[in-house]
């Protein structure tokens, strides 16, 4: 899922300058027959802050897309290895928690690096808990008549949204992260009537998270939004409008054709 991203904020061009300063001595210990664990200790620093800055304060880079078929609907979930934020936490960040884990086991180095490692590999096992039910639950099937959500809440049920029940479709910015560097994301909130016959009104947010909880899939919220407007102004018997919600979904067809 992404944001809007106008242009290169100050910090993250800081985070590429950092991350690259680190991996020099990463090399040079290399070049100097450095244990192993120390030179991937340094490379993978350097790279959690390159990686960092590539998806800052919230600025998801999304790979494929998560984007399926199930068969005449049109499927978008949450997959973390289709998601840069996924590998810097359980690919560069682990080889830092194990470099510690190393370093703080030879002679002669401080025994808090150890503790330091343990640390950090715990924080990785504990995103990695959240990361999967994520997996399993977040999810936005596309089909003729409804929209299915489920929200990534534990015990969240599946929902089916009737396009009868769609009262608005809406996408704004927010703004997360920390104050010397906000980044601002877009989310998409859908509202609708949770019964017939019952003015009890719902909403469901899509996408990154500021402040309050939002369905994430691995698919950008403007298209997300674009799928969206598309499928509730449609002609639910046209032959070709899940073809045409999928393109949206994958950026190939403009949501006015």
């Amino acid at each position: 899922m992404g944001s809007s991203r106008k242009k290169l904020g100050w910090a993250e061009v800081l985070g590429y300058i950092i991350g690259g300063l680190m991996l020099l001595p990463a090399v040079l210990n290399s070049s100097l027959g450095a244990p192993l664990y120390q030179v991937a200790g340094l490379a993978a620093g350097g790279l959690i802050t390159i990686a960092g800055s590539l998806t800052f304060l919230g600025n998801r880079r999304v790979l494929p897309l998560g984007i399926s078929r199930d068969g005449d609907s049109v499927v978008c979930r949450y997959i973390p290895w289709f998601e840069m934020n996924a590998y810097t936490m359980f690919v560069f960040v682990p080889i830092v928690g194990i470099s510690a884990v190393a370093a703080g086991s030879m002679p002669g180095k401080p025994g808090w690096l150890r503790f330091f490692g343990l640390l950090i590999l715990g924080l990785v096992l504990l995103a990695g808990y959240f990361v999967v039910q994520m997996w399993r639950r977040c999810l936005v099937t596309f089909g003729r008549s409804s929209v299915t959500v489920r929200l990534p809440a534990h015990g969240s049920a599946i929902t089916e949204i009737l396009r009868p029940r769609v009262l608005s479709i809406a996408s704004a910015d927010a703004e997360v992260g920390a104050a010397f560097a906000p980044a601002t994301v877009t989310q998409v909130a859908l509202t609708y009537q949770s019964a017939d016959q019952s003015s009890d009104t719902r909403t469901v947010l899509i996408g990154p998270p500021a402040g309050k909880t939002a369905l994430q899939v691995s698919v950008a919220p403007t298209a997300v939004y674009n799928a969206l407007l598309a499928w509730k102004d449609a002609d639910p018997n046209d032959p070709r409008l899940m073809d045409r919600i999928e393109a949206i979904l994958r950026g190939k067809e403009p949501a006015s054709v």
